[in-house]
């Protein structure tokens, strides 16, 4: 994990408001999503250098899923570990500071931060580009060839309406567009539900690395999935209107005589 930040009431850079109790915290967004917290569950956290374990109860999420962290009111945070009146464990700045370099362990620069993150991206860019490109392939193939199993098992009805001079854009909607209302539903439900599976399945797969991620998709977005949804399933729709043209009336013929 792990880092607790001591935070003051005038902290303007975390979205954390702790509580003036030592045995209280303000848990990141990142760390709620990924070891599945809530308000007043407990959090132990461990401290290897003195090979101690605290227990602490969530009083609140912060909205802050950069890292793992947690957040404690620097009164309490002091009392609690021994420290001094003047001791903080984290100094945030929008300028350069001028102090004793003794009293600094280590320093993060925005750029330190920008490149860390690039380089995490760059790691999992490949395998997020895999996964979205395979499963786009397979929601494809899998709607195309229902679509067509479909037209084939109903070849006969489709050569016999068009003995009646049924033209082929009649015929489409009676076997085709019809399946649109049952794609737009099942969309509905299932982008949600998809989600919501990977919401409870994505800790896990990233369990063994200490980092969080946001995983809260905005309304926009699954708009934007459900209408590229639609645009697959029209495209195949159209592309299989070349297989209607490909039926003709001798269909019936051929299975009256068998």
């Amino acid at each position: 994990m792990r880092t607790v930040i001591g935070v003051d009431e005038e902290n303007k850079y975390y979205d954390a408001e702790p509580v003036k109790d030592k045995n209280s915290l303000i848990i990141s967004r990142s760390v709620q999503q990924k070891y599945g917290l809530h308000i007043a569950d407990s959090l132990i956290l461990t401290d290897s250098a003195e090979e101690m374990d605290y227990t602490f109860t969530v009083k609140g999420v912060c909205d802050y899923a950069c890292r793992l962290a947690v957040f404690m009111d620097i009164d309490s945070m002091r009392e609690l570990f021994g420290q001094q009146e003047d001791y903080y464990n984290m100094l945030l700045s929008d300028h350069e500071l001028v102090m004793d370099e003794s009293w600094i362990y280590s320093i993060t620069t925005r750029e330190d931060v920008a490149h860390s993150a690039s380089v995490f991206t760059s790691l999992m860019m490949p395998l997020v580009i895999m996964m979205t490109v395979s499963a786009v392939i397979i929601f494809c193939m899998v709607l195309y060839l229902m679509m067509g199993v479909m037209i084939d098992r109903a070849s006969f009805g489709i050569s016999l309406v068009q003995v009646f001079d049924f033209r082929t854009g009649e015929i489409r909607k009676l076997y085709l567009d019809g399946n649109a209302w049952i794609v737009a539903v099942g969309a509905v439900m299932g982008i949600p539900l998809a989600k919501m599976i990977m919401d409870k399945l994505y800790p896990w797969m990233i369990a063994n690395t200490s980092v969080g991620m946001n995983l809260a998709f905005p309304w926009y977005l699954y708009a934007e999935i459900f209408a590229d949804v639609m645009a697959v399933y029209f495209a195949i729709n159209t592309a299989l209107v070349r297989k209607l043209k490909r039926i003709t009336p001798a269909e019936v013929l051929k299975n009256r005589e068998l």
